[in-house]
């Protein structure tokens, strides 16, 4: 097939074109609308727009390979060094001001042996969308 032909071209008529998006929309988890085909009317076009809606970019590992080189510089600081403690103080920052922008359990709970039964029925209450 063609990349750059256009569906009308490669035979594709209104309800073959409804059932691509139905099978795409399944697939990818996305409501997609029924003039997806025809907004993007090559399958490259339409590949285009899915990655960009469906494929989540994964900012995550370049910043999983910063924290194991982070970790190997830490490793080298001596453990008398003056700065140790203003080290701490800029990480202790960065991770909360991180924390701050993240919606999971560890926000709120980080240790659950510390957390009162307030706060642990809280925390099964929201879990449970209670």
């Amino acid at each position: 097939m063609d990349a750059g032909r256009s569906f009308l071209e490669l035979g594709l008529t209104s309800l073959t074109a409804l059932q691509l998006r139905n099978q795409l929309s399944g697939v990818a988890g996305l409501t997609l609308p029924a003039s997806v085909i025809f907004d993007y009317p090559t399958p490259a076009a339409l590949a285009g727009y899915l990655c960009a809606n469906v494929v989540p970019a994964e900012t995550a590992l370049p910043v999983l390979d910063g924290l194991d080189r982070l970790a190997s510089l830490l490793a080298a600081v001596d453990e008398d060094s003056d700065r140790r403690a203003e080290i701490i103080v800029r990480l202790e920052g960065l991770i909360a001001d991180f924390r701050s922008r993240t919606m999971d359990n560890t926000t709120s709970y980080r240790d659950l042996s510390a957390a009162s039964d307030d706060e642990m029925f809280e925390l099964i209450d929201r879990e449970l969308g209670i």
